[in-house]
Order: structure tokens, then sequence, then C-alpha cells
């Protein structure tokens, strides 16, 4: 890309000997013109592309980096929480297991405790372990205790 003032010479340039000055007079308009047009000149000195290089560089790298960085943090977010109802729900399901057999467990006591009070296994015991006999229809008897005295009304 040619700067704004070589392009500008290189209009300037006269096309033909008339418009050549008084001292150009013996050198052709057509060299002229193509040696005006083909100088190398370069549209920054090393300083200007040294530092246009990193003037553009540090923006064209930051970008990405902090899109990616910023991607990630969300991605690892996104992970956390569901790790954290992973295992919310994992505690739930223990929760409900252990309530279920609670459960079962209660209604065999209750199943147990109510064939335990039944009269009739517990009369049987009776008579079977500590040799208790079921008293005859009419014989009642009473046992007087002693009354007990109180002490310190």
């Amino acid at each position: 890309m040619a700067s704004p003032a070589s392009g500008a010479r290189a209009r300037a340039a006269p096309r033909s000997d008339r418009d050549a000055s008084p001292g150009e007079g013996a050198r052709p308009a057509i060299t002229r013109a193509i040696s005006g047009r083909l100088t190398l000149r370069r549209p920054y000195s090393d300083d200007e592309l040294v530092n246009r290089r990193t003037a553009f560089a540090r923006p064209r790298l930051a970008r990405p980096v902090v899109v990616i960085l910023a991607v990630a943090t969300l991605l690892t977010g996104i992970v956390a929480l569901n790790v954290a109802a992973l295992r919310q729900r994992m505690q739930a399901d223990d929760l409900d297991t252990r309530i279920a057999l609670l459960r079962d467990e209660r209604r065999q006591l209750e199943t147990d405790l109510s064939r335990a009070g039944a009269v009739g296994k517990i009369e049987f015991a009776a008579h079977k372990n500590l040799g208790l006999v079921a008293p005859a229809s009419g014989d009642v008897r009473y046992v007087k205790l002693p009354t007990r005295r109180a002490e310190n009304p």
C-alpha cells in the first residue's frame, strides 16, 4: 500500500515533454512516470511497525482468552450446580428408602403387638409358663389389703 504522499508525487509527474520543467527536458516523460511509481517506500517506519504490532496483538489475544475464561467459568458453575442437585437427589432417595423401611418396621411391630395382646394368647401363656388356672365362674374371692398410713399428712 503506497502512502498518500508517494501517490501524489506519481500523479504530479509530468506526462510529456511539454509538461516538464525546463531542467528536465532531456529525460523522457514515460521514464519519469514509471520511476515515480516504482519507488519502494514503506508506509510505516520500523518504530511504527513495532508499535502497531504490539497494539494490535494485545486485543486480538486478549479477547479470545477473556471469552474462553468466561465460558469456562459459566460451564464450571453449571457443573457445580448439577453436582449439588445430584447430591440432593441422592440424599432424598436415601431418606425415602429409610422412611419406607421404618414404615414396614412399624407395621410389623403393630402386627406383633396385636398378636401379643390377644386375650387367648395371654391366658395360654399364663397357664403354660406360670401355672395359673382360670377362676371358676362362681368362685370369686376378695383380698383385703391393709390400709396405708400417711406418715406426714
